[in-house]
């Protein structure tokens, strides 16, 4: 006979992002930019802070992002959503 072999949707889920793998949980942030659909997934504020700079001439301090994720889990600054990633 055939084995019948069901995974739950989050089964699924954690062998395609390979989640159980902790290279994967060291990124806490996604930075999307709502006008081209760019995007990037960085591992610290002091990241989110320098990609904003470079990429999109918005300075604001890594500080901020701390502070503010602490609280909060995403921000919309000048069509760029900055979401906080919880593995």
């Amino acid at each position: 006979m055939e084995e019948i072999n069901e995974k739950t949707p989050d089964e699924k889920i954690k062998k395609v992002l390979n989640i159980t793998d902790d290279k994967i949980k060291n990124y806490k942030f996604l930075i999307i930019n709502l006008e081209n659909n760019n995007c990037d997934i960085v591992k610290s504020p002091r990241n989110i802070s320098e990609i904003l700079n470079e990429k999109y001439s918005i300075k604001i301090s890594h500080m901020f992002f701390y502070r503010f994720f602490e609280k909060e889990n995403y921000l919309i600054k000048e069509n760029i959503v900055i979401k906080k990633l919880i593995w």
